[in-house]
């Protein structure tokens, strides 16, 4: 067993790292990221390559047992073709829609719903429920804006997710450490949306797994540095009035990097505070996770009035 798992994530990583190495320059010829007025980097990089770190891990994953995976396929290709051809909103969050769905009717939640709750219940809950995962791709997505901040953070998340719920989730850990490898600042390679979007869908089907509470909330926790940030940003434009919907440049992470913090700086941040929430569950469970949960938050409120550019 042992043998397996090593074999596995070795070669995971092993054809991580060749596909993006060996793909690179066909991606800066093809598909690249052109720096704007909302860009934290000043040279042309190559995107979308999160591709390949999400059909690598979903292969090698769905042979371990675990082929729920495969619905978050479409939505890095749905991601890929945005970083080419730029996509209407609307028919990328189509695609999420369709894809909560389908884990949902895969997933012990549904199990649970169907069998606790009414008809009518039942129908109001899938709403939530889908509306809620596309709530957390999108979530995810607005967080990949500097460099090592998401694959670093879901490298972590992958590896929670592997203790809480015993899936087969090496292949992604290595996929990662071999696309973090070219994505740690200097940044030569993005992932695109073919790559949040990917693993914005994993961390909603991580959540979808989950047959006890105790693991809903234990997920939940260890991706909140990620999910905090964006939703209260959200909030907090739309008591100001703006178009919520529209580009910017708001997020904590965001401001801290305008403040003069350095990328690796910023994503170690987060990569940190995500690790001291599966360092909490190890060891105290969710009631550690939530003592945790409160100081990060509290470190952010400090950041966001001494150290970050003003909302």
């Amino acid at each position: 067993m042992i043998f397996n798992i090593i074999f596995v994530s070795l070669t995971s990583f092993i054809i991580s790292f060749l596909l993006i190495r060996n793909l690179k320059p066909f991606f800066l010829k093809y598909i690249v990221d052109t720096p704007n007025e909302r860009s934290s980097h000043l040279h042309q990089i190559p995107r979308g390559i999160g591709l390949i770190f999400s059909l690598i891990s979903t292969t090698f994953i769905s042979f371990l047992g675990f082929p729920q995976i495969i619905f978050c396929v479409p939505l890095s290709i749905c991601g890929f073709l945005d970083d080419i051809f730029y996509l209407p909103a609307f028919s990328k969050y189509i695609v999420q829609l369709i894809v909560a769905y389908f884990l949902f009717l895969n997933s012990p939640l549904e199990f649970f719903i169907s069998n606790h709750l009414g008809v009518g219940f039942y129908y109001i809950s899938l709403f939530f429920v889908c509306i809620s995962f596309t709530a957390i791709v999108n979530a995810i997505n607005f967080m990949d804006g500097l460099d090592g901040l998401i694959s670093g953070s879901f490298i972590l998340i992958s590896l929670g997710c592997l203790f809480i719920l015993d899936l087969p989730l090496y292949p992604l850990t290595f996929s990662l450490l071999a696309f973090i490898l070219f994505n740690w600042h200097p940044a030569k390679v993005f992932m695109g949306d073919a790559g949040s979007l990917f693993l914005g869908g994993f961390y909603g089907l991580s959540i979808f797994q989950c047959d006890q509470l105790e693991k809903l909330v234990a997920i939940l926790l260890i991706g909140s540095p990620l999910w905090l940030d964006s939703f209260i940003c959200i909030i907090r434009r739309f008591f100001n009035g703006e178009n919520i919907f529209l580009a910017h440049k708001k997020h904590l992470y965001q401001r801290l990097y305008q403040a003069g913090w350095r990328h690796s700086d910023v994503s170690s941040l987060y990569i940190i505070f995500i690790l001291f929430e599966i360092i909490g569950y190890l060891l105290n469970g969710i009631t550690a996770q939530i003592v945790i949960f409160f100081l990060i938050f509290i470190i952010g409120a400090l950041l966001e009035k001494f150290s970050a550019k003003v909302f």
